[in-house]
């Protein structure tokens, strides 16, 4: 039997092969998905094996892949690893991702954050970004990286519109609001920084990007 993920409001429906995953694939997958919601480098780590085991599980399940890029790609930003450590296995799921399902959003934002993130090449990883907000603008972690993408060019404007439209879909995320409040740390706009940290510390009081 198989298990088929629900899809977020206005998203386009796509190949099945992204969509239905085997019952221990999908639990495993969940499990990895609630530690990186947990917005600790050690939860972070602990969610990579899980999306080995839902990989292993149903090798056909596009968003594992994906998911375990989200993991290793904020790992290595988070603790200061080298990217060398998380770039081969981060650039394989990648790929994998596309590979099995193009019209999938989350493996264009998955290789887009493998190439912004652990290779430099910001011009390629603004095409994949791009193209994975066309296909599901509904994603906040796929917007929020797109506007960090433009902003690293200087496109100030349209960046921090993706940075507070990613806050506006998941207004009580620890991960997006964190990764906004870095980012406008980043550009000068402290006082949007402060709101957000506040923020985050009344979603979760013991938060560890807060404090950072």
């Amino acid at each position: 039997s198989s298990l088929r993920l629900e899809l977020l409001p206005g998203s386009q429906p796509v190949d099945a092969s992204d969509t239905i995953a085997t019952p221990e694939a999908y639990d495993a997958y969940l499990k990895g998905r609630f530690l990186i919601t947990k917005d600790t480098p050690e939860d972070l780590a602990r969610s990579i094996p899980y999306f080995d085991q839902a990989i292993a599980a149903d090798p056909n399940f596009t968003p594992a892949y994906a998911a375990q890029v989200e993991a290793l790609v904020l790992l290595t930003d988070w603790t200061g690893s080298t990217s060398v450590t998380n770039l081969p296995k981060a650039k394989a799921a990648a790929l994998k991702a596309v590979e099995l399902n193009p019209y999938f959003a989350e493996g264009y934002a998955a290789l887009g954050s493998v190439q912004f993130w652990l290779e430099w090449d910001r011009a390629n990883a603004e095409i994949n970004f791009k193209r994975a907000v066309e296909l599901n603008p509904y994603n906040p972690l796929t917007r929020l990286n797109y506007g960090r993408c433009l902003l690293a060019r200087g496109d100030m404007d349209a960046g921090l519109n993706e940075i507070n439209e990613a806050v506006k879909l998941d207004p009580v995320s620890l991960l997006t609001t964190g990764l906004a409040a870095f980012t406008h740390l980043q550009v000068g706009r402290y006082d949007e920084a402060i709101a957000l940290s506040n923020r985050m510390l009344e979603l979760e009081p013991k938060s560890w990007g807060a404090r950072e």
